[in-house]
């Protein structure tokens, strides 16, 4: 069929009218989970796509990246809070649904968000945090578009990652250092249920002291290099000199530390953010090191009693390694990944089901990673190949 010709087609009573070449171009991003889930099995993390959208950039895949940050990009300007409220902030959720995210037509608008059909209640249901906005996801989807705009320039993509930042700034400061967690929920509508956030996470930290610090270099913002500084306090004041790590962040009153679990991303991800600046802080490598199985891959946390290989933090802990020059710890990690590869090139979320994270969502139930194959390991093989660090813009 042309492209550039209408097409109508028929499926039983239902009828299509349109361009088939715009259905092809249309804002779409990836599903995250192979899995019969039906809380994941239709949704798409934006963390995740940010992650693919810089493992794109890694390999010079300038097309398939681009359509990753323009879904973002159409994501923001077309949220569903901007129809249905006054002054709403412009923001980035934590999930979409899979594949084309355009609101549906006929509908007041907003890109599609990912939910589930409940068949006993004859009710449309939402993932409260799938619809929230936290600073880690938010960071993320920032970075992509600042790895996307310094290599191929586009201001839109500046812009949204300014209006991102912006809303972190606007919404997650309380007067203290650092920036606090975002929340969960739905602002928007009527009946607005939101469960803010007031604890401090050092991951979402780590993720906006970097978009913060590239946002000054682009705009020369004073307002971006305070925060960029305020997250980078917060950071180096949760490292724990007597154990030799960095804590995970703050209970739910912003100030008190929180020591129940040590994680992995905590210390590889403040490495590949501070760079030379974490050289006083590099006995959490050695933490690290208590993480890894008799496989050569790692865990989550420390407590990983069943010993199985979280691929996503393998992967990132081998770009770690590639960077720091330890060859021998790259290449153990990435043979860890190699063996565990699925068939259809995917890589499963975790080596064993119900591997711990040791912390616990919003239900009270634990945070748990199962063998369903999931897009982000891969994404971040795929940077550890190429030795492409996410958090600092290449000049």
């Amino acid at each position: 069929m042309n492209g550039n010709t209408e097409n109508v087609f028929y499926l039983d009573e239902i009828c299509f009218t349109g361009d088939i070449t715009s259905a092809k171009e249309a804002p779409v991003l990836m599903r995250s989970y192979d899995t019969e889930n039906v809380y994941l099995k239709q949704t798409c993390f934006s963390y995740d796509n940010a992650v693919a959208a810089m493992a794109f950039l890694s390999e010079g895949k300038q097309k398939e990246a681009k359509k990753i940050v323009d879904a973002f990009v159409y994501a923001v300007e077309n949220d569903r809070s901007l129809f249905l409220m006054d002054n709403a902030k412009k923001r980035v959720r934590n999930a979409y649904a899979a594949g084309g995210i355009e609101a549906f037509p006929g509908w007041v608008g907003g890109a599609r968000l990912p939910g589930w059909y409940n068949n006993e209640e004859k009710a449309w249901n939402e993932d409260r945090t799938q619809v929230g906005s936290n600073v880690g996801n938010t960071s993320f989807v920032a970075l992509a578009l600042l790895q996307y705009y310094n290599c191929y320039g586009g201001d839109r993509y500046l812009n949204t990652a300014r209006d991102l930042m912006d809303w972190v700034i606007a919404s997650c400061s309380d007067g203290r250092t650092g920036f606090t967690g975002g929340f969960d929920g739905w602002e928007e509508g009527n009946l607005p249920v939101v469960y803010p956030f007031t604890y401090r996470s050092i991951e979402h930290n780590i993720d906006a002291y970097a978009v913060f610090k590239a946002l000054y270099e682009a705009t020369g913002e004073k307002k971006y290099d305070e925060a960029a500084q305020s997250a980078k306090t917060f950071i180096l004041s949760m490292y724990d000199e007597k154990k030799g790590c960095f804590l995970t962040g703050t209970g739910e009153d912003g100030v008190t530390p929180n020591r129940t679990v040590t994680v992995l991303d905590a210390q590889v991800w403040c490495a590949l953010a501070l760079g030379e600046e974490f050289q006083p802080y590099a006995d959490a490598m050695k933490t690290v090191e208590t993480m890894k199985n008799s496989q050569g891959g790692y865990g989550f946390c420390t407590d990983n009693k069943g010993g199985g290989t979280w691929c996503e933090g393998t992967a990132y802990t081998a770009l770690l390694y590639r960077i720091l020059g330890d060859n021998g710890k790259y290449e153990e990690a990435m043979n860890a990944l190699s063996k565990v590869q699925l068939k259809n090139g995917m890589f499963p979320a975790a080596t064993i089901d119900h591997l711990p994270t040791g912390m616990y969502l919003f239900d009270g139930s634990p945070w748990e990673y199962s063998t369903d194959p999931h897009i982000v390991g891969g994404a971040w093989m795929i940077m550890a190949a190429n030795g492409y660090n996410p958090y600092v813009m290449k000049h």
